[in-house]
């Protein structure tokens, strides 16, 4: 109840921060501009999005079971609303669950899968950076922000990688325990360690972590591209690679913890991130609510048409996994 109270007052606060000094008929002007063709350009980036996670997702559990898209795509859907609707990003949870609860895959090793996504998703944004610095004039703050997560990211990968493929390192790891603990809370330990380990089979095989690097390049690639048609749709003259610093500033600041929904946050990094090329706060607060609506609320209509094919439970998610 602390952390949710906390998250609210941090959404509030941003929210604040967003919305303050702001001429509501200002905004309303924003939505006069508009270009519907362009809406349903992006809507379609969007929902190209979530195919591409979900075909992606399949490819990393692959190596442990062959699962067909008719059974991941609506998962992936329910997982991503619940990452928006969940705060402090406990929705994380909810697909490795799904999966787990649907097959014959340990929880563990679908914990695991998902942080490989994140550890391909931490590269590209890398990538992205390297590339920004290299082509655009962008602030120091963004580059100093985009650097600092992204290398935290590598840091992570760098271990996770270095555990996988050091098996002598993982049995000194947990060999003192043997000495600590009770042979059967020792031997509990140590499976779900090994099936955790297992979902991170797909570094051993190059050319499958090949295509799912390259399937991360095309989510992040269709991503920017739903953003600059949503600057089309409004009326924004932006370049396309604007729409790739906005996603940049997004990534980072949707990371932050706060209330369900992304709200806040969502709305405070897109205004940040449009600043940069100098657009009217009244516009940049107008096409944070497009974004939002056409974009968030994309995935969170995705997941409510599809959580009557899963076996999506509150309850008993919260008693498996917590």
């Amino acid at each position: 109840m602390k952390k949710m109270c906390f998250g609210v007052m941090v959404s509030a606060l941003l929210l604040c921060f967003s919305l303050r000094g702001i001429d509501y008929i200002d905004i309303k002007k924003s939505f006069k501009d508009i270009h519907f063709p362009f809406l349903v350009q992006s809507l379609a980036f969007f929902l190209l999005v979530s195919f591409l996670k979900s075909l992606r997702w399949g490819m990393i559990l692959s190596p442990i079971k062959k699962i067909k898209q008719k059974q991941l795509f609506p998962i992936t859907c329910v997982g991503n609303m619940a990452i928006i609707l969940f705060p402090f990003r406990i929705g994380e949870f909810v697909k490795p669950y799904l999966i787990s609860n649907s097959s014959s895959i340990p929880l563990g090793s679908t914990i695991a899968t998902i942080f490989v996504e994140r550890i391909l998703d931490s590269l590209c944004l890398f990538c992205l950076v390297v590339y920004m610095l290299i082509a655009l004039d962008i602030p120091d703050w963004l580059i100093k922000a985009g650097f600092g997560f992204s290398i935290f990211c590598l840091i992570l990968t760098i271990i996770g990688v270095f555990l996988y493929s050091n098996v002598r390192l993982k049995n000194r790891l947990f060999n003192p325990l043997a000495k600590l603990l009770s042979d059967k809370i020792y031997k509990k330990l140590k499976n779900i360690f090994q099936t955790f380990y297992e979902g991170f089979q797909i570094f051993s095989d190059s050319r499958q972590i090949l295509f799912a690097a390259i399937i991360t390049v095309l989510i992040w690639i269709s991503i920017a591209l739903g953003i600059y048609s949503l600057y089309f749709f409004q009326g924004l003259h932006l370049s396309l690679e604007s729409a790739f610093v906005v996603l940049i500033v997004m990534a980072i600041g949707v990371s932050v913890p706060t209330a369900p929904g992304l709200l806040g946050n969502f709305q405070f990094a897109c205004i940040l991130a449009l600043s940069i090329f100098n657009i009217s706060k009244a516009d940049a607060v107008a096409f944070s609510i497009s974004y939002y609506i056409f974009g968030v609320g994309t995935y969170i209509l995705l997941g409510l048409v599809f959580i009557p094919l899963t076996d999506f439970s509150l309850k008993t998610i919260k008693q498996k996994m917590f």
